[in-house]
């Protein structure tokens, strides 16, 4: 295991390591008689130490991640003049058009789609040169395609006018809600004030691994990733949200009247969007909500200023947001000189469904004449209607960002970040799934954490329904436990793998010294864990290992059937087996942990008084493994 996978697990283990038998006792009380709406999603959550919990942590998705960049690089296309000519008849073929050069640049093709008169055209050009960028007018700006904040305790310091008109937000922000707003979840712009290009969000969302102290350009959040993968971290387009407060997206648009004083929130937020937009050229709206608005509450328009509609004129005829798209001049009312062109696109939400291929076609155009009026190269210029191919064969993209997986990260945060959500937050973050179980009380758990109290109450209804027969009997069970058990005890898969292992080739290979050098280590254990008769004793002395062996297996799941027939045969394993299980399951009495189970000979005082009969040993876990933490509250 790689260094960077070991620190991934231990990351997953901090959040794991929680659930106890009694946290998830308690919230199974609540609910555990109750019937889910959400049963379906309920048969996909695998158990605790089944593999499948790697797919829905996101600390872990490198198969997902190498999969999206082998996408993103498939057509990194921008320099070459044949894929060129070729992108803009294909893009063009969707919108019902052909092209009538496609050697002409991507902003002239754009223009042609619209209905323009030659001033306008020649105004347009004029524009566009005084937008072009001459030589590296920036530094190489930061690449946001890494969960960074877990390293932060403030946000990155990229241009100082931003840096000093974000933080009297922030402070403005903090005393006008009474509080309800977390500091460190707010998402600063990414990019500089100057640049060229903005392209303007809606508000940022719970669906990212970067939930403190991030950025606007945050591609681990999966709509986002869509502009990173199109144009890249580039240094000459800023990044920025409408309202830069984390909240849950909702389809219906979000209550924003449940924060205190919003009327005075929303107008400091807007002013320093309008101030954002009055250097940059170009601004590209996104979203509904923002198109809708009025300009001149997101652009500083005044009295000297005008916008002039440009609405498209192609053969293909479809409507953006109720209207034919177009794209906004604004300029001087007396010299008539442009000052901003805005764009308006669609939500990036929407090209994970199944829409029509010309909105695809229509936002990669768009964006692409947006950044050649400006000089920048665009990467992937067809990059959302290859989306549309890629993500029809990702349908398992749904759950990797399921309200499980937001809990699981949302608790990884609080860890690293050593805090904890509050109760308003928690509650909009997973409204969803506390409007689907209206019992479930919410409160903190033993650690203070409302999070933590989700993700029990998922497990909770996990297990619940794990335990039942009929669930014993589904293909989900099956697919869960019953296929990996079943090939380690069946007779032909444990032929094949001993006649795998006596070949010569698999004899030199890296998995036959990793076996070697495990078994040497095993057969150095016994010789620092001795009286193996009498911890054996003492360990089916508990009351936990003694049930386990005598239960009827028709009333086990399939781990406790696994774990039946384990302790049934664990006399006769060698020792190094036992060795193994005894580390992972029993803590014994030592001077180091004086509250472990006793065996004879401890060399502790002679009376043990514990109720063995009637009470599970605390020292003693039959599933899972004991973490450092745990080991901790049997020390003296």
């Amino acid at each position: 295991m790689s260094v960077k996978d070991s620190a991934k697990t231990r990351s997953l283990d901090l959040v794991t390591q929680e659930i106890d038998d009694e946290a998830v006792g308690e919230a199974a009380e609540q609910i555990m008689n109750i019937p889910s709406e959400h049963s379906d999603e309920i048969d996909e959550i695998p158990g605790l130490d089944d593999p499948l919990w790697n797919s829905l942590n996101e600390d872990k998705n490198e198969d997902d991640d190498l999969a999206q960049r082998a996408f993103e690089e498939a057509f990194d296309e921008a320099k070459d003049p044949v894929k060129h000519a070729q992108n803009i008849q294909e893009i063009l073929s969707f919108m019902g058009e052909e092209a009538k050069d496609p050697n002409l640049p991507w902003e002239t093709a754009f223009f042609d789609l619209h209905e323009l008169d030659d001033w306008a055209k020649a105004e347009l050009h004029k524009f566009s040169q005084n937008c072009k960028i001459e030589g590296d007018a920036y530094p190489q700006c930061e690449d946001y395609d890494k969960p960074m904040c877990w390293t932060r305790n403030t946000w990155p310091r990229e241009d100082i006018e931003i840096d000093e008109k974000w933080q009297l937000l922030v402070n403005d922000l903090c005393e006008l809600p009474n509080g309800m707003i977390i500091p460190k979840s707010l998402t600063k712009p990414s990019g500089r004030w100057d640049a060229p290009v903005a392209i303007l969000w809606n508000y940022p969302t719970w669906t990212t691994t970067n939930i403190c102290w991030s950025q606007a350009l945050d591609s681990c959040n999966p709509c986002v990733r869509t502009q990173y993968a199109k144009l890249g971290p580039n240094p000459y387009i800023r990044t920025q949200n409408r309202i830069p407060i984390r909240e849950k997206w909702s389809n219906l648009g979000v209550d924003w009247t449940r924060y205190p004083n919003w009327e005075e929130i929303e107008a400091k937020c807007l002013q320093f969007c309008r101030w954002l937009n009055t250097r940059s050229k170009i601004i590209i709206i996104l979203g509904k909500e923002n198109a809708l608005m009025p300009r001149d509450c997101l652009i500083e328009v005044g009295d000297s200023l005008e916008s002039i509609p440009v609405k498209i004129c192609c053969n293909k005829r479809f409507k953006l947001y109720g209207e034919t798209p177009q794209f906004e001049i604004i300029r001087d009312r007396q010299t008539k000189a442009i000052q901003h062109l805005v764009y308006v696109g669609l939500h990036t939400q929407t090209f994970f469904h199944d829409i029509p291929l010309e909105f695809r076609a229509y936002q990669d155009i768009s964006w692409n004449s947006a950044c050649g009026m400006v000089g920048i190269p665009v990467p992937r210029p067809i990059y959302f209607l290859r989306h549309a191919y890629w993500f029809k064969k990702r349908p398992d993209l749904r759950l990797k960002w399921s309200q499980l997986c937001r809990a699981r990260i949302l608790r990884n945060a609080e860890i690293k970040q050593d805090m904890a959500f509050p109760e308003h937050a928690v509650r909009a973050a997973f409204s969803a799934t506390l409007a689907l179980n209206p019992t479930f009380k919410l409160a903190p758990d033993k650690n203070g954490s409302y999070v933590g109290a989700i993700i029990r109450m998922f497990i909770a209804k996990a297990w619940a329904k794990q335990s039942t027969e009929k669930w014993r009997t589904t293909p989900q069970a099956a697919k869960m436990f019953g296929t990996s058990i079943s090939n380690l005890l069946d007779p032909v898969a444990i032929s094949k793998r001993q006649a795998t292992v006596r070949t010569e080739e698999w004899k030199l290979s890296d998995a036959a010294k990793r076996q070697k050098d495990g078994r040497l280590k095993a057969a150095r254990g016994p010789k620092k864990f001795g009286a193996w008769d009498a911890r054996l004793d003492a360990f089916f002395k508990t009351k936990q290992a003694r049930d386990r062996v005598a239960a009827d297996p028709q009333t086990l799941t399939t781990i406790g059937v696994h774990s039946q027939q384990r302790l049934r045969s664990l006399h006769s394993e060698p020792k190094a087996r036992i060795v193994s299980y005894f580390k992972a399951h029993v803590i014994f009495y030592s001077k180091a942990y004086p509250k472990g189970l006793r065996f004879k000979g401890d060399g502790g005082i002679p009376r043990d008084t514990f109720p063995y009969g009637t009470v599970d040993h605390p020292a003693v876990i039959l599933h899972g493994s004991w973490s450092k933490e745990k080991r901790k509250d049997f020390e003296g």
